[in-house]
């Protein structure tokens, strides 16, 4: 047996000028005890739940007992624009990062925590592995992956290089734990 996750925040995948998702939860790691704990010693979580790593560019997998996806990510500060948080995001969002999203359809949503560009996907990374790094990553998002033979809406969902990630406080939670 290992500790029980219980995440405080949401992730959402925008993609085409959709929010998909929630399409997982997570904690949020800020403190170094924390992000070196991870998804450390927990049971195996639902697919989709994670860890967010703040502040952080590289994992490992060294004590894991399933696989984990690493999404390497790079912060995305939000832009008031006179201060009303209701622009559309094309306005609120300063994203000259080539990821070819039209977002001008598409609004943020108030009280959004994080937004972060997708920079590196390590998918399914086997338990017992040595330090990933990816290099202009300033935070770092564990995910427990699909099983193959599980059946959620989430099949056919995968996180891909440029996607725009939100992370957002589920209502009435936060900190982390």
């Amino acid at each position: 047996m290992g500790r029980v996750l219980h995440p405080t925040h949401l992730v959402y995948l925008l993609r085409d000028t959709k929010r998909l998702g929630p399409i997982g939860r997570c904690i949020i790691a800020e403190t170094l005890l924390a992000k070196m704990r991870g998804l450390l010693l927990t049971q195996r979580p639902p697919a989709g739940w994670g860890a967010l790593l703040r502040h952080c560019s590289s994992v490992h997998t060294w004590g894991m007992s399933f696989p984990i996806d690493i999404v390497f990510l790079k912060s995305v500060e939000p832009r008031k624009t006179n201060g009303n948080i209701g622009e559309t995001a094309t306005k609120m969002l300063h994203l000259n990062e080539g990821t070819g999203l039209d977002l001008g359809a598409l609004r943020p949503m108030r009280g959004s925590d994080s937004y972060y560009l997708v920079i590196s996907v390590l998918s399914r990374v086997s338990p017992w592995r040595l330090p990933q790094t990816c290099r202009g990553a300033t935070d770092v998002l564990e995910l427990v992956p699909l099983e193959p033979d599980e059946q959620t809406w989430l099949r056919g969902i995968q996180i891909e290089k440029g996607d725009l990630i939100e992370v957002r406080a589920q209502a009435g939670m936060s900190g982390s734990r």
